[in-house]
């Protein structure tokens, strides 16, 4: 009876540990992605301030 509480603990501590990895590489994913839109918007917010100044000179 302690083997089998033993093993099937030691199954959900490992199932347990793959679903914290696979949400944490989701979660850098998703980080990267923002990240990634923050300097494309970024980007075009310069072009874009750049293009106006010379328009008004």
């Amino acid at each position: 009876m302690i083997a089998y509480s033993s093993t099937r603990a030691h199954h959900q501590l490992k199932k347990g540990a793959e679903v914290m990895m696979l949400s944490a590489e989701l979660m850098c994913n998703w980080i990267a992605s923002l990240e990634r839109a923050n300097e494309a918007a970024s980007a075009h917010k310069q072009r874009k301030k750049s293009v106006h100044k010379s328009k008004g000179s």
